[in-house]
């Protein structure tokens, strides 16, 4: 059982919902009661109930663990050129930004690198700062 915050908000993954709204429709990702709009009883058997109250879990998927990539310039011993206009479009997305450390799978040191010699090609007209369109 995961608690509640003196606001009613959830903290964790179940929230006990009383009774009146075990008949509601309950929209994906309700934080609070006010979010969940509770259903009219069908009839008299629905609307009698007793005070216990029951609880709503959010599932959670389960990915596949990720095994960390090795850098491609730390693996090729080289050091990214402003040159290699090739090489920069690579860390480059199709609106012409640069690609995160996260999504390359490059280390910091050379994304810090990667970045500097993008900006001093763009500097330099060798790449474009917006995409052609």
């Amino acid at each position: 059982m995961i608690n509640t915050n003196k606001y009613g908000k959830i903290v964790g993954m179940k929230k006990e919902i009383p009774v009146q709204a075990k008949k509601a429709i309950i929209p994906l990702g309700a934080v609070s009661r006010r979010q969940i709009k509770p259903i009219a009883p069908r009839s008299d058997a629905d609307a009698v109930g007793t005070e216990d109250s029951f609880s709503v879990e959010k599932e959670i998927s389960v990915t596949s663990v990720q095994t960390k990539r090795k850098c491609s310039f730390c693996a090729a011993k080289a050091t990214p050129s402003y040159t290699d206009i090739a090489t920069l479009k690579r860390y480059l997305t199709d609106r012409a930004r640069i690609v995160s450390k996260e999504k390359s799978g490059i280390c910091s040191k050379h994304q810090r690198r990667i970045t500097k010699e993008i900006k001093h090609a763009r500097h330099l007209a060798l790449l474009s700062f917006t995409p052609r369109v």
